[in-house]
């Protein structure tokens, strides 16, 4: 969700961005109805292997552009920091007009959506340092401590300092991976195995659903270790088996995304105002009980989310309103300085 707005745009880039914040949507929407169990579970599950850990990689690969300009670029860095405030102002003042009740603005605590664009902040901050480490230490560092930060009890809500941290990796590898690779990967052979990976990893979720609901802190990288109910070193296996499975899933969908320009292309582009006007809808919906209308079985639950999700990638993703979001990257910005 980084890069909005670039001077010569890569079809390749914004189909993978809009299948990715497609499931970003679906995933919200689906937590609030994972109560219903089964289907609906293994796919919520499911995109959360690997939907965040992509978007962290890819907004790392569009990271390049930033070093290369010498950071730091101050409106890049302030127009996330303004977006977050935004975003959690929304979402306060949104939650007073629902409730009807008076709420204090707590700009500390972040456990939703709000969180990824502190940690762009955060992460485009400490790129020019990590940067320096070399390739091999930054990614094999970053690693390390996503693997080793949840033995910590201590890790929290606050600012969402355990996601940005243990997400830090995906952002590094974004930023050293190298686009070529995917090329020469895109054979027929290839998308046939990565078609069949992907479906096998979607079985073998549906008939493990007890084991991801034992293991789903992992996932989500909120909490420590010892919420879990297994040993510290079972843990550890699941926190890799997990980085493995999402890296894997992440490669196999690049191999399979389409190059060409098609009617769902421009949703890339506008990936910002979708990921924060998503949640302010959801949120709504929740509010109105929405999908008590649809609550006769899991399939009905589950095509009414993929249609609403599909509506808010489509209907906010007009260039209109991705101008107005960009905004944000020219309130503070030296003169001179270009937000690409």
């Amino acid at each position: 969700m980084g890069q909005q707005v670039q001077t010569k745009r890569i079809a390749y880039w914004d189909n993978l961005k809009a299948f990715l914040i497609f499931t970003v949507v679906l995933g919200h929407l689906l937590l609030n109805v994972t109560y219903k169990g089964g289907v609906i579970n293994s796919l919520f599950d499911y995109i959360y292997i690997f939907h965040m850990p992509a978007f962290v990689l890819v907004s790392g690969y569009f990271s390049k552009s930033y070093i290369k300009k010498g950071a730091p670029q101050v409106g890049k860095l302030f127009g996330f920091l303004i977006l977050f405030v935004i975003f959690k102002v929304l979402l306060w003042l949104e939650a007073m007009a629902l409730s009807g009740k008076a709420i204090t603005l707590d700009l500390i605590y972040t456990s939703n959506a709000p969180w990824y664009l502190f940690a762009l902040f955060v992460w485009y901050l400490l790129l020019p340092a990590i940067v320096k480490l070399g390739k091999n230490v930054a990614i094999i560092g970053t690693i390390l401590v996503s693997v080793l930060l949840p033995i910590n009890e201590g890790v929290g809500y606050t600012f969402s300092s355990n996601r940005i941290i243990i997400f830090l990796m995906f952002f590094v590898i974004g930023y050293y991976f190298d686009y070529k690779i995917i090329e020469k990967l895109k054979t027929n052979l290839l998308r046939v195995i990565s078609v069949v990976y992907l479906i096998a990893v979607a079985v073998f979720v549906y008939f493990n659903q007890d084991l991801f609901a034992k293991f789903g802190p992992i996932l989500y990288a909120s909490h420590s270790y010892s919420s879990i109910k297994a040993s510290l070193w079972v843990s550890l296996i699941a926190k890799v088996v997990w980085i493995v499975l999402a890296m894997t899933m992440i490669l196999a969908i690049m191999i399979l995304c389409p190059k060409k320009n098609l009617f769902f292309t421009y949703v890339g582009r506008g990936t910002l105002s979708v990921f924060i006007i998503h949640l302010l809808i959801r949120d709504c919906l929740v509010h109105f009980k929405w999908f008590k209308w649809f609550d006769q079985n899991q399939y009905t639950l589950i095509i009414s989310a993929v249609v609403i999700a599909l509506i808010i990638c489509f209907v906010f993703a007009e260039k209109h309103i991705v101008k107005l979001f960009n905004g944000a990257f020219k309130i503070v910005k030296p003169k001179g300085e270009k937000y690409e």
